[in-house]
């Protein structure tokens, strides 16, 4: 075989090698790490919109401080109920054990307001939860993202901490 047909068939087979691999690679996860899908906080106004990505990007700077915390995107929240329990079965397949839903909104005299939940993916429960009121353009997403942060980083303690004997 000529030199670059044996080339040609070496990038086939490491191609084809490389495809393989990726199909059936699982993630590597540290030892008790979580992973928490982050998307996009949904603005129910357009007045709000700006509020919701400000706050989406600080909370995942935030979440990036956290230790043992891996954050993924996800998908869109569709619903505008937020008392509704997401629907977690791909979010299981996908190896995500916390999600955050996030819903912004314009009140009836003006006011922004933002709920934000984490729910465990496994237990389909809520883990964290807080909501946020302010008027048009002081939105402060610094302190939101801190208050979620902290309160997640809080809850996660709790729940790696021993049962009392």
């Amino acid at each position: 075989m000529p030199g670059p047909a044996r080339f040609a068939a070496f990038l086939v087979v490491r191609f084809a090698l490389a495809a393989l691999l990726a199909a059936v690679a699982r993630p590597v996860f540290a030892d008790n790490e979580r992973v928490i899908a982050v998307p996009a906080i949904r603005a129910l106004a357009p007045e709000v919109s700006d509020d919701a990505a400000r706050v989406t990007a600080e909370i995942r700077q935030r979440l990036k401080a956290l230790p043992l915390l891996r954050i993924v995107d996800g998908p869109p929240v569709l619903s505008t109920y937020e008392d509704r329990v997401p629907q977690f079965e791909a979010r299981l397949q996908e190896h995500v054990d916390l999600v955050l839903i996030g819903i912004a909104s314009l009140l009836a005299d003006g006011r922004h307001t933002m709920l934000l939940r984490v729910w465990k993916a496994d237990g389909r429960t809520q883990l964290v939860g807080q909501q946020y009121f302010s008027g048009a353009n002081q939105l402060v997403e610094a302190e939101i993202a801190d208050g979620l942060c902290g309160a997640l980083a809080a809850a996660l303690q709790q729940e790696r901490a021993p049962a009392p004997r």
